[in-house]
């Protein structure tokens, strides 16, 4: 009883069992998700900038447009790894912003937590004052001198319990728990077809 080709070789199936775990592993934990509860007074454009060791850029930012409504909630993904500040811009618009909520969650089985809004040091804005109705703080936007729009704007440190290390580790150990897995599947396969018995050669019968 011949066996399949691809069987043959059970540390080449754990090598691509491996690199598909990695693959499924790294998508999994790639992102951090940051979540933004809020009112807005007028339509506009909401920012999260992550800096990556070479400042803030167009080209490192996340935007979400946003109504002029109540009860209102965007969230970005923002890296893992790599990021070393974030820039919140709540709005380009000069209608005022209640910020309710600006929470974040890691990746399992990372960390979670809320970013203290009225701790951070707001820029662009020509007040900042406590919610009359429940937690967070309100906004006003100011248009400096010469420019077309406000730019209201905080940074923070990246939101995170686990470093890189972490992450790298986890997924190191998924990619090899699932190639060792399958390695160990298909030698058992193979040792399965291998001891199987083959049925007699029958002789063709001369008349």
């Amino acid at each position: 009883m011949s066996r399949p080709g691809f069987w043959r070789g059970p540390f080449w199936v754990g090598v691509v069992a491996g690199l598909v775990a990695l693959a499924a592993a790294w998508q999994a934990t790639r992102w951090a998700r940051v979540t933004v509860d809020f009112d807005a007074a007028s339509v506009g454009r909401m920012k999260m900038y992550f800096d990556t060791g070479g400042g803030f850029a167009e080209k490192e930012v996340i935007t979400r447009i946003f109504p002029a409504a109540e009860d209102l909630e965007r969230t970005f993904f923002v890296p893992t790894l790599g990021v070393e500040r974030l820039r919140f811009d709540p709005t380009d618009h000069a209608g005022a912003v209640l910020l309710r909520d600006l929470r974040w969650r890691e990746p399992w089985p990372g960390g979670r937590g809320t970013v203290d809004l009225a701790s951070l040091s707001w820029q662009g804005v020509a007040s900042v004052q406590p919610s009359a109705n429940g937690p967070g703080i309100r906004l006003q936007p100011t248009v400096p001198a010469g420019a077309a729009a406000p730019d209201p704007r905080a940074v923070l440190a990246l939101p995170g319990t686990r470093p890189a290390a972490f992450w790298w580790s986890l997924r190191g150990g998924v990619a090899l728990g699932g190639g060792g897995l399958a390695a160990l599947g298909a030698a058992l396969w193979n040792r399965r077809v291998a001891g199987a018995p083959t049925a007699p050669r029958r002789e063709p019968s001369h008349a």
